[in-house]
């Protein structure tokens, strides 16, 4: 994970710093997290895991459109501060609203 400033407000470490900070039923949503991840974790509510982050602003992150986008990761930080790859996005993957 590239480091950054830490958000002290939430107690997130350097390397999981991002631009915007969310708290969401209990966990913290840290930069551009794709609304899936955030389902799966609300769906799931894992009583170890406070933070979910997509550090730095990566290119092809949700609100981050580019035509060159990157793959990136999305990081859960646990209650013990350790951090695991939450789940992995491929360049150009589509995080458009799904259709009801």
């Amino acid at each position: 994970m590239q480091r950054s400033k830490p958000s002290p407000l939430r107690n997130i470490p350097p390397r999981g710093s991002s631009c915007h900070t969310a708290d969401v039923a209990g966990y913290v949503i840290e930069g551009h997290v794709p609304a899936g991840d955030i389902r799966k974790l609300l769906d799931e509510r894992p009583d170890d895991v406070r933070v979910l982050t997509v550090p730095a602003m990566p290119l092809g992150s949700p609100g981050m459109e580019h035509p060159r986008p990157q793959n990136f990761r999305t990081y859960a930080i646990r209650t013990d501060d350790t951090v695991e790859v939450y789940a992995e996005h491929p360049a150009g993957e589509d995080f458009s609203p799904a259709e009801d």
